[in-house]
């Protein structure tokens, strides 16, 4: 039992959950913070993080100090993922941060990413999926990771396609498809199965698919999405220009850019695997790691 605090420096957003646990690991969220501050912003084309997205991200930190003052907290851990990974300065960036805010930071893996995001997606939704049977699909600014159990083991994959990647490259498809068919084709072998969804990309399609005037994490947890909905979905947003998805209800304007290309990750993902549905889970990575700061403590 106690109070941990979970930050994740993705590619498209900094994030942080702070939560209190108690007997059975049952964790019970106390506050969530999310900021986009696109520290993959031109990442592809420079190979380092830009000076401006440094900048945003370190002050959305400091945010997040200020807010667990009000939170007698036992732990804290952020870790960062796809971008701070593949950025030559990356290393040097979690320095500073560590030593600028005294809140500690680490880069972790792909596989430990999707790792934790299984446990945390398939610990909010035990009364909906299997363990044993459950896929969990994060689409991420950066990077897709998707996990599963195989013989009585996690298997994790982590593949070179996120949101922000494919819209800043421009990613068809066909090139989508080929980075990660045969991750897939492994995960095909073990049907049948439950997919289940985190990240930006796929709550956010859950949010516009229920017409949300105001993002609610708990109308969004547990929602089914169709493939023919998410299909749905991306062809009315390809069609539209920025200034326009700006305007769709339950979209954060500022992720209008980048919300086709996730789309279309999705919606290729879910056509390889042939599946009809997925369910979206707003427990995902920030669970994972408070559950298991909360189990070593």
């Amino acid at each position: 039992m106690g109070i941990y605090a979970s930050l994740d420096l993705g590619t498209n957003s900094v994030r942080m959950l702070v939560a209190e646990t108690s007997t059975g690991n049952t964790i019970n969220v106390l506050k969530r913070y999310t900021k986009i501050t696109r520290i993959g912003e031109e990442l592809k084309d420079r190979g380092r993080l830009k000076g401006v997205a440094k900048e945003r991200t370190l002050a959305a930190i400091f945010e997040c100090k200020q807010i667990l003052e009000n939170f007698n907290v036992d732990r804290i851990l952020g870790v960062a993922t796809s971008a701070v990974r593949d950025a030559v300065d990356g290393r040097e960036f979690i320095e500073l941060i560590n030593r600028e805010t005294g809140m500690p930071f680490e880069i972790i893996s792909g596989k430990r990413e999707a790792k934790l995001s299984f446990y945390g997606a398939v610990g909010g939704l035990l009364e909906m999926v299997s363990r044993d049977k459950a896929v969990v699909i994060d689409i991420g600014g950066g990077s897709t990771e998707l996990t599963y159990i195989d013989r009585q083991q996690i298997k994790a994959q982590s593949f070179q396609v996120g949101a922000v990647r494919c819209a800043e490259g421009d990613y068809s498809c066909q090139r989508i498809s080929e980075t990660i068919r045969s991750g897939l084709n492994r995960i095909k072998a073990n049907s049948p199965l439950q997919f289940i969804g985190v990240g930006g990309t796929i709550t956010t399609l859950a949010a516009v698919k229920m017409k949300l005037s105001q993002y609610n994490p708990d109308l969004i947890h547990g929602t089914v999405l169709e493939t023919a909905t998410v299909n749905e979905i991306y062809n009315q947003l390809n069609q539209m220009t920025l200034e326009e998805r700006k305007c769709v209800k339950g979209l954060q304007p500022e992720r209008a850019d980048i919300i086709v290309a996730g789309t279309l990750i999705l919606q290729t993902v879910l056509d390889m695997l042939g599946t009809e549905e997925i369910i979206v889970s707003e427990s995902d990575l920030l669970h994972g790691i408070v559950s298991e700061l909360s189990q070593s403590s």
